[in-house]
């Protein structure tokens, strides 16, 4: 090849490659959530929901607990985290491309039956418990934890200067989380805000003992603002073509990633409450979930009761309020 034909190609190669470049490290990302403080460097403002950043924006964090998540052009879910093993050598700024993750694959949530101590320690302590409504339900399963006025579960927190006992409520074989009587003392409800270090407990009145099943880690979203976050998601989605199964799943793996685990009854509440177009999939996801739980839940007929097992106990607690 003549040396000057050579010259030509590569210089249209290396104009090519700077304009793909350029394209890719161009293309917009949409925000959908930001939890903390966290700032884009370009904008030079904290991000929220419906912010538009380029993807060779840089993002400067205030807390390991910060956590942006956002949706690409092509409809492609991110999630950047605080970086915590590379926080103190680089200070508290990364650029996105270095420290964004794929989002989790969207799955319609299954619950697992809560079934023995172990399982339910894991349940509620991997990640934050959803409330997508005024209550949440979660089956159990009744002969390892039956459920009587002297047999129940309880949840125990810390209210400013009160440590609080609220019983759960249940109908059969489900638990009821009523967040209205979670946060009622005295008969007066409060601030949900103020209260913190929670844990679930299952109690046997006749032999006064308490069963610990793991911390939890509540999480009320605002309605309108989830909807705000979600709004941007499901957009997005629906430009590049989605159909009903898949935005249903990516509102589900972002919801499950970037707040915590959601119940599967709650999750198509939600749906047909906020996006009635996605009704018929929804519940029929739900349907095809309830199913599996319900077949966990038939698999241990012949399981022993939880006091029969029982492996860790606490004594009574005195003073805790109701």
């Amino acid at each position: 090849m003549p040396q000057r034909l050579f010259y030509k190609f590569w210089i249209l190669g290396a104009i090519l490659l700077v304009a793909v470049t350029g394209q890719v490290l161009g293309q917009n990302l949409y925000v959908i959530a930001a939890r903390g403080n966290i700032k884009s460097q370009i904008k030079g403002k904290n991000l929220r929901s419906g912010d538009v950043i380029p993807a060779n924006d840089e993002l400067i964090f205030t807390d390991e607990t910060d956590k942006l998540s956002v949706i690409s052009e092509e409809g492609v879910r991110y999630i950047a985290r605080y970086p915590r093993k590379r926080f103190r050598k680089r200070k508290n700024q990364f650029p996105f491309q270095e420290i964004k993750t794929l989002g989790t694959v969207g799955q319609f949530p299954v619950d697992p039956p809560i079934t023995n101590v172990e399982e339910t320690k894991k349940f509620f302590s991997d990640s934050s418990f959803v409330f997508l409504g005024p209550d949440t339900r979660l089956k159990v399963h009744k002969k390892l934890f039956p459920m009587s006025r002297a047999l129940f579960f309880y949840i125990n927190y810390d209210y400013k200067e009160d440590n609080i006992d609220k019983k759960i409520d249940y109908k059969a074989d489900t638990l009821i989380l009523i967040k209205r009587n979670l946060f009622k003392i005295d008969g007066k409800e409060v601030d949900g805000k103020f209260a913190e270090n929670y844990s679930l407990y299952y109690y046997s009145q006749p032999k006064n003992k308490h069963t610990f099943l793991g911390k939890m880690k509540p999480f009320f979203p605002v309605d309108e603002r989830l909807k705000e976050e979600t709004d941007v998601l499901t957009t997005r989605l629906r430009q590049k073509g989605a159909t009903n199964d898949v935005v249903i799943k990516e509102l589900a793996g972002f919801i499950n990633q970037h707040y915590g685990t959601v119940i599967s009854n709650d999750f198509s509440q939600w749906i047909v409450e906020t996006y009635p177009v996605l009704t018929s999939d929804a519940l029929s996801a739900y349907a095809d979930a309830k199913a599996k739980t319900d077949a966990s839940l038939a698999t241990l007929t012949a399981a022993k009761p939880i006091e029969a097992a029982q492996k860790e106990d606490i004594k009574n607690k005195k003073g805790a309020k109701k």
